[in-house]
């Protein structure tokens, strides 16, 4: 049996757009796919620092330019780009069969790179008020929360560079490089409880408890 592909690829993130591009590169035919936006986490990212390798007159490019740079140079190298989630994965003897909604897809080897995702906390509401005061990208809207206390978790993906962008929005709120040593901030070892609803259905606060003044 003929594979339709020497190297298939699940996900369309850095790591699977690199992967696909070098194979195809080195003359082997090769498909990504991806059940979302290609990009992966890295769309989240409005400026990177230092640029991408390549980049035109050395500026920084944000993440979604460097992912659709990436996707770009792909198709031109002839990867085939399917936007369909993969259902599951067969062997058919030295062939791999990947199945999706649509259809299947063979090739001879197969590379996950399905990425990760944005961490939540895991409390009551945090669903319930997304895009409506929870965010998880300081990026595209941080510029809500201009002038606002926020509260960003220690632990959260991309910790540095949120703390980082809100600083710029609200001077006085201290970012997460300098927070342990600054008297205005406080550490919360536990996030439990509602948020609380605001007029206009918004997000109005959110509950803590354990909370230790830090400085």
């Amino acid at each position: 049996m003929a594979a339709d592909y020497d190297v298939l690829v699940i996900g369309e993130g850095v790591a699977g757009l690199t992967a696909a591009g070098e194979l195809a590169g080195a003359g082997l035919k090769v498909a990504t796919l991806e059940a979302q936006l290609f990009g992966g986490l890295v769309i989240n990212i409005n400026e990177l620092d230092p640029p991408p390798e390549g980049s035109e007159g050395g500026s920084s490019n944000s993440g979604a330019e460097y992912a659709s740079t990436l996707m770009q140079a792909n198709a031109d190298a002839g990867v085939t780009s399917v936007s369909e989630p993969v259902s599951r994965i067969e062997a058919l003897g030295d062939i791999k069969k990947i199945i999706t909604e649509s259809g299947a897809y063979t090739a001879k080897h197969v590379i996950v790179a399905s990425g990760a995702r944005l961490k939540k906390l895991g409390i009551p509401g945090e669903s319930e008020f997304e895009g409506r005061g929870v965010s998880q990208c300081a990026d595209c809207d941080g510029p809500m929360y201009q002038g606002e206390d926020v509260v960003v978790p220690p632990d959260i993906l991309q910790k540095a560079e949120l703390g980082d962008h809100f600083e710029t929005i609200n001077p006085d709120m201290p970012d997460t490089h300098s927070a342990l040593g600054n008297p205005d901030a406080k550490m919360f070892h536990s996030v439990e409880g509602n948020t609380e609803a605001a007029g206009g259905g918004g997000m109005g606060g959110m509950g803590m408890e354990d909370v230790i003044g830090v400085g």
